[in-house]
């Protein structure tokens, strides 16, 4: 099985060896009376995501590079040192894939699964050794970012107002199962913004890249018609 890992849409040049998703558990034990113990369940707590990755300065015929473009260790520290001053939550994106069976001719590689969490950056570490030569190596820590707002409640007095008439709903755009759309890459495209743009959902990228058969999704060409029916 193979790994392609994504920080914010880019994609690590070199695949950690290995990576840590915990969820605390929250879990209370009580003393009773009589000396035993009960177990008092609580929603876990959210998810870390915990790895090291190295950052070459040379081009290693085993990294890889989206769109083949070579970046040094400066480019992404760059990227990850603004995701992290700037606050701003992302998506961290471990795909899994694995070799197609011997009567599969359709790709080398066929998607296990993926493993899509909305993170921020906990903890980010620089490290340099001489075992490493010129390269970098970075430690990073990821929590789990859900979504969340506040709710807003309005205090009606007593004083009766008139009610407004109630406005007609527009009816939602509706696109039936067996109607074809497709999308033809543009320059600059990749298929997770074509998901997000399309669909609504950029996690979508994997089931798209998978109905049309193509092995990597980083790896997408201009003019290329990408079959979006049934999303």
């Amino acid at each position: 099985m193979s790994y392609l890992v994504y920080l914010n849409k880019i994609l690590l040049p070199v695949t950690p060896g290995e990576i840590s998703i915990h969820a605390p558990g929250k879990n209370e034990t009580f003393e009773l009376i009589d000396g035993s113990e009960v177990n008092i369940l609580r929603s876990p707590g959210l998810e870390e995501v915990t790895f090291d990755f190295l950052l070459p300065q040379t081009r290693y015929p085993f990294a890889v590079y989206q769109k083949n473009q070579f970046r040094t260790a400066e480019y992404y520290i760059k990227k990850l040192t603004e995701l992290r001053a700037t606050k701003t939550p992302f998506q961290f994106i471990l795909s899994r894939f694995i070799k197609r069976q011997e009567n599969d001719t359709t790709s080398k590689y066929n998607i296990s699964f993926s493993t899509n969490i909305k993170v921020a950056i906990e903890d980010l570490q620089q490290k340099e050794s001489a075992n490493n030569g010129f390269d970098i190596m970075m430690s990073i820590v990821l929590k789990a970012y859900p979504d969340y707002g506040t709710k807003t409640f309005k205090i009606e007095n007593d004083v009766a107002t008139p009610e407004e008439p109630e406005r007609p709903v527009e009816p939602d755009l509706v696109v039936l199962p067996n109607q074809r759309r497709t999308y033809t890459v543009q320059s600059g495209d990749s298929l997770w913004a074509i998901c997000s743009t399309q669909l609504g959902d950029g996690g979508k990228c994997w089931d798209v890249a998978k109905k049309n058969n193509i092995a990597e999704p980083n790896h997408i060409t201009p003019g290329q018609v990408i079959d979006l029916t049934g999303f």
